[in-house]
């Protein structure tokens, strides 16, 4: 039976945070589940399936009331209560925080224009359409994808390029626009700094983060921000048509700075910086290179907590 030293006990609780169940973790890692169980509670992890004492419902329930929607991150619970975000998630509802996704849809059905109204209508007069319950045939759904997809390749390619951009503006006003993660190394993952759980794709990335955050400690910055803001190239329909700083940092003066961590810079990176030069020169942006993160690092990487 293979055994689950120490110092990997936090990548063995991350595993378990993510997957929600120590059978998984246990196939990932290659041992029992009774291993895992007994690594996580020696290190004083919480479990899931363990009993939740009045002072955590409490704590749980004063997060859910109390912080404000651009604070709330359950990652910072968690690692208070060495819980797991879906066992906070899970306990949530159980205390009546939060409602299950069918009871939202049905919530948001009805208060959607009009939705009562035809809810009273249809339950007097039957659905107009005689379709209430029903659901479409595997060939009524092949027929709606090939006509979805006919209608897709009649538009030409400026009308492609305008709706791909409509959508990607609109997620990204929304906050659901998904991180870019091409060509993530090993180095890649999630890394909590600062009280904040952030994907980083490199360990320069988290070097950096670490290093703003001993900045803010020391009181020469305000704060700083992973991928706050995403600028958009008006005109450009082609290509790089956005760009998003790794890095936001809000200077003692109040001012921003956005900061780029580039180890090398390809084709694709040097035109998003032109870009950016072209049409937001108003915003300072400073690209950190190989060179002066090497000299940066030479410099604090003792001196910096966190650095790796």
């Amino acid at each position: 039976m293979k055994r689950i030293e120490f110092a990997d006990i936090e990548q063995v609780w991350r595993s378990y945070q993510e997957l929600g169940s120590v059978h998984k973790v246990a196939a990932q890692y290659g041992c029992s589940h009774s291993t895992i169980q007994h690594a996580l509670k020696r290190a004083g992890y919480r479990l899931n399936a363990e009993k939740w004492t009045a002072e955590e419902d409490a704590q749980v329930t004063a997060f859910y009331r109390e912080t404000p929607p651009e604070k709330f991150d359950i990652a910072i619970l968690a690692s208070t209560l060495h819980r797991s975000v879906h066992g906070i998630h899970m306990r949530a509802f159980r205390l009546g925080l939060t409602v299950s996704r069918s009871e939202r849809s049905k919530s948001l059905r009805a208060g959607q224009a009009g939705g009562k109204r035809l809810q009273a209508h249809q339950k007097v007069h039957g659905h107009a359409r005689g379709m209430a319950g029903k659901k479409h045939s595997n060939d009524a759904l092949d027929r709606i994808s090939q006509a979805g997809l006919k209608a897709w390749a009649m538009r030409s390619e400026e009308e492609k390029e305008a709706r791909n951009l409509k959508i990607m503006r609109t997620r990204a006003e929304r906050g659901i626009l998904p991180p870019q993660r091409l060509k993530s190394s090993w180095k890649a993952g999630w890394h909590i700094i600062g009280g904040r759980k952030i994907y980083f794709r490199s360990s320069w990335e988290v070097n950096y983060a670490n290093y703003l955050q001993w900045l803010k400690s020391l009181g020469k910055i305000l704060e700083w921000e992973f991928e706050a803001e995403t600028f958009w190239f008006d005109g450009i329909k082609r290509g790089c048509v956005s760009y998003l700083p790794d890095f936001r940092v809000t200077e003692t003066d109040g001012e921003y700075v956005y900061y780029e961590i580039k180890g090398w810079m390809d084709e694709r990176s040097r035109t998003k910086i032109k870009r950016m030069a072209k049409y937001h020169p108003a915003v300072k942006l400073i690209v950190v290179d190989s060179k002066e993160y090497n000299a940066l690092s030479k410099k604090m990487k003792n001196i910096v907590p966190g650095w790796i």
